[in-house]
């Protein structure tokens, strides 16, 4: 069926897929907007991409239905495709399986339609068709507002243009009976003289004003007619200031002649001022002359033109920016110094409770043989086989550790030597390679015991942990492999650390059977 569609219109095509008995049937795949080409005007050249199409396959759920809608308002991709009074064709370009059977375009329904391509009722030519036209106004695409067409008037034929108002929107003040309205600050020539003979202006009270005569005078206005709220916000402020520029001029009372009464009444005030102050009463008394000598002395110290308070001011700014600036610097000081004398006793030691301590110190550092650091370092020095000093080189290190721990330190098979631990980096005591560590107990830990060895540094960290075993009654063993990725800290060639094994009850209860030293030979072949 073809369809004429209006202009950026969208169409919907169903159609459906059958299998061989009549029975609606799914496709080998569902369709996409891929397996369809749009057609223009018989052209051979397809729509360029897929843009504005729409496919749901199956539609609704419904085996066999589905549904293709074009949108022949997306022109993305393809400008210039979708245009009145042309004509399309819409075919199906890739091969399905349906029911076993392998199908194409002509098996599938197509559709055509087009965009406004079709003729009205009633005419007979696409001249007419054309010519009715009711979205464009000389060719030009017009305006709507709620369906009806929004026109404006470009010009009028000379002596046709209508009441206009000045500015653009505005409207005429019309009365109730249709004459036009007066706005009174809006008059031509409003300074012109205009006689408005016989015109007056009635007033609130009622009261008729002749325009015509010119003059303000008081009959024409009532008693009262002028009240406090019909003046101005200002009216009596500048009453009083031209009241006081008359004063302060005195131009208002040089016509006043003096009355002699008032003689009598400014003498009466003068007396009364001076009895208030104690002159005539008797009460009064006048500062003798050595007062008036001790002031003299001190205002005859002042300078001829003493600063004004401004000076005196800026001066006390500086003073109290100096101030503040002191003040500032004993904060930080002040705060500095109490941080340190905090940390100091609340009774420091006098300087012999402080020679004391350190010889105490001193002695503590000799022994029992009172020997100083220096002797002890020369002594050190002067260690070799021979006995014949020299300087403390990797060899005579050696002798000296040999002479400490014995030569057992320094190349072992046993791991236990005198308490202490020795082992060789790398090494493993299993008891085949090396002989396994073993401690002799007196208690019997045979039954719900477990051992564990534990090997840390001297920052007590875990370097080496393991699990042992009670051998029998009176031993228990533990297999060691000596770690090898520790930095040899001590003598050359040997770290040293601290060791224990701990037994541990299935009750929750532990023994420590021995702690001690460890110590750990570099091993040479790496």
């Amino acid at each position: 069926m073809f369809r004429n569609l209006a202009e950026d219109a969208t169409i919907e095509i169903y159609f459906e897929t059958f299998a061989s008995t009549g029975a609606p049937v799914a496709p080998s795949s569902a369709f996409t907007t891929s397996d369809f080409a749009i057609y223009k005007n018989g052209s051979a050249t397809a729509k360029a991409t897929t843009n504005g199409l729409t496919v749901t396959s199956p539609f609704n759920s419904e085996t066999g239905c589905h549904l293709l809608i074009i949108d022949t308002s997306n022109d993305t991709g393809d400008a210039g495709f979708w245009t009145t009074g042309a004509r399309y064709q819409v075919k199906f370009n890739t091969a399905k399986t349906v029911d076993s059977k392998s199908i194409d375009g002509r098996s599938v329904p197509r559709g055509s339609f087009g965009i406004q391509s079709e003729y009205m009722r009633g005419t007979d030519s696409a001249a007419l068709a054309s010519g009715v036209n009711v979205t464009q106004f000389g060719g030009t695409s017009g305006t709507f507002a709620s369906g009806r067409p929004d026109v404006t008037v470009a010009s009028y034929a000379s002596g046709q243009a209508p009441l206009q108002p000045t500015t653009a929107g505005r409207t005429l003040d019309v009365t109730a009976t249709g004459a036009a309205g007066i706005d009174w600050a809006n008059i031509e020539n409003a300074t012109a003289t205009n006689q408005f003979s016989g015109s007056y202006i009635a007033l609130q009270n009622n009261q008729n004003v002749n325009l015509n005569d010119g003059a303000i005078t008081a009959s024409k206005f009532a008693a009262n007619a002028i009240t406090a709220s019909a003046l101005a916000a200002d009216a009596a402020t500048e009453i009083g200031a031209a009241t006081l520029t008359a004063l302060g001029t005195g131009t208002w009372a040089t016509a006043i002649p003096w009355n002699a009464a008032w003689d009598a009444e400014v003498q009466s005030e003068c007396a009364d001022a001076i009895t208030a102050a104690g002159v005539m009463t008797g009460t009064y008394t006048a500062p003798d002359n050595a007062t008036i000598t001790l002031i003299n002395a001190k205002t005859t110290n002042l300078p001829s033109d003493p600063a004004d308070a401004s000076d005196i001011a800026a001066a006390f700014s500086t003073v109290n920016t100096t101030l503040a600036t002191i003040a500032g610097y004993l904060d930080t000081e002040i705060a500095a110094i109490k941080a340190r004398t905090d940390n100091l006793p609340t009774d420091p030691a006098d300087q012999s409770a402080v020679e004391a301590a350190i010889t105490a110190a001193a002695a503590a550092i000799r022994g029992t043989d009172n020997d100083t650091l220096k002797t002890l370092s020369d002594q050190i020095d002067g260690i070799d086989t021979g006995g014949g000093g020299g300087d403390a080189t990797l060899a005579k290190q050696n002798e000296i550790l040999a002479a400490v721990q014995g030569s057992a330190v320094i190349q072992v098979a046993s791991p236990n030597v005198s308490g202490n631990l020795v082992l060789t980096q790398g090494d493993d005591y299993d008891g085949v390679a090396n002989p396994r560590a073993q401690w002799t107990v007196t208690t019997d830990y045979t039954s719900g015991w477990t051992v564990r060895l534990t090997i840390r540094d001297a920052d007590d960290a875990v370097v080496y942990t393991n699990t042992g075993s009670v051998v029998s009654s009176t031993v228990v063993a533990v297999t060691i492999a000596a770690p090898t990725n520790l930095t040899m800290t001590g003598c050359p060639g040997q770290w040293q650390g601290k060791f224990d094994v701990e037994l541990t009850h299935s009750s929750g209860k532990k023994k420590t059977i021995v702690l001690g030293t460890c110590y750990i030979n570099e091993d040479q072949t790496r």
